[in-house]
């Protein structure tokens, strides 16, 4: 198979494939997990690793609580079969349960798109709603959920599934059947994305990549233990990157963005309020130690910012 097929971000397959580096079928398992390729696309590439692949143990992930299986193909093929009645049982609609789609965007809004008594009417919702959204939200879409409630049941979790931009279900899953249902090591929660792998990424310290649309400058990448066995502890490996962003209203935040795999370069003429990020990646590279220079920037764009804003609020008066 074609792992580079999955990959979010195309910088870093390609990067990955012009240094020829290989992943194992562990590796690639994960990969196929924590892409936005569909729940029935994704049992397809496990299928072809358990047919194709050699077997392998998984190891303890003391960090993420991911207990240590002996087989990849035996914990694929659980996997499986455990997620296709999930998801049936997601689908079925029931007479004290309702359906509750939402979108939420970069900036931690969420809209949430109705209440529905059955699974097609919500999914056929979120379909509707993305088609007709305007490029510029489209673009910073963050997530887009389905839950499913009961009512008048405390006893039963809600479910919840993740959605992809073409309305199709990515990531289901139930609090209370989060844990495999067959008791010992095997009941620890168990999704593929609580392991950490290494993906070789092309970025460097003040970088301007996108991420989910938006341009950000990156301030950490990911770090890895030289010692695979010390990081899988948990105490020398931090999946996550930090990056700086200026928000709509001229803000500087710094954030920590736990799926850098989906970083691309960004390719694009940086435009406000985001111009800020030219300078600052290049502070952050070393080309210049101007701070005076940069905060003195950073003060006009906040300004012409907050000038845009009144002239708005005051058209609106």
């Amino acid at each position: 198979m074609n792992i580079y097929d999955y990959f979010i971000s195309k910088s870093i397959a390609d990067y990955c494939q012009s240094i020829g580096h290989e992943f194992d079928p562990l590796e690639m398992a994960v990969i196929v997990a924590i892409s936005d390729k569909t729940i029935l696309e994704k049992h397809a590439a496990w299928r072809e690793i358990i047919a194709g692949y050699t077997d392998m143990p998984i190891p303890t992930h003391n960090n993420t609580g991911f207990a240590a299986r002996e087989s990849l193909h035996e914990y694929l093929q659980g996997y499986i079969s455990w997620e296709k009645k999930l998801q049936k049982t997601f689908r079925a609609s029931s007479d004290n349960a309702i359906y509750v789609p939402s979108v939420t965007w970069s900036s931690s809004s969420r809209l949430i798109l109705g209440y529905y008594s059955n699974f097609k009417n919500a999914q056929s919702k979120i379909k509707d709603y993305v088609r007709s959204m305007k490029k510029k939200y489209r673009n910073d879409v963050m997530s887009i959920e389905m839950h499913k409630e009961y009512i008048d049941n405390s006893e039963c979790e809600p479910y919840c599934a993740n959605f992809n931009m073409n309305g199709e279900i990515t990531k289901l899953y139930n609090e209370k059947e989060y844990r495999m249902p067959d008791g010992g090591d095997n009941s620890i929660p168990h999704n593929l994305d609580r392991v950490y792998i290494h993906i070789p990424m092309p970025f460097q310290k003040g970088d301007i990549v996108a991420f989910r649309s938006r341009p950000l400058v990156l301030d950490t990448l990911p770090q890895w233990s030289d010692d695979y066995d010390e990081w899988l502890l948990g105490d020398s490996c931090c999946i996550a990157s930090t990056a700086y962003c200026m928000e709509d209203d001229g803000m500087l935040k710094r954030l920590v963005i736990e799926e850098p795999h989906e970083f691309e370069f960004w390719t694009e003429e940086v435009k406000a309020p985001h111009l800020f990020a030219v300078e600052l990646s290049r502070y952050l590279r070393g080309d210049t130690d101007n701070l005076a220079m940069l905060f003195n920037m950073f003060h006009k764009i906040k300004m012409e910012v907050d000038v845009t804003t009144a002239n708005g609020l005051l058209g609106m008066i």
